[in-house]
């Protein structure tokens, strides 16, 4: 059996990829949640490019 983990930072890249298939309460509650809470910026920027969604994520993070 295979159990696939991520990291907080990963997930937040899945949500901001997948951002129509969630709530936009839960989706705006997530992002505050990650930025208040120590962030690995530089984490998340590499998976953001990897994903194509760097631009969407410096956009929160200029605007948090």
């Amino acid at each position: 059996m295979v159990i696939r983990l991520y990291d907080k930072e990963r997930c937040l890249c899945d949500l901001i990829k997948d951002r129509n298939q969630i709530e936009r309460q839960l989706y705006i509650q997530a992002i505050k949640e990650y930025f208040k809470n120590r962030p690995d910026v530089h984490k998340l920027l590499k998976y953001g490019k990897t994903f194509g969604i760097e631009e969407k994520i410096r956009t929160y993070m200029e605007v948090l």
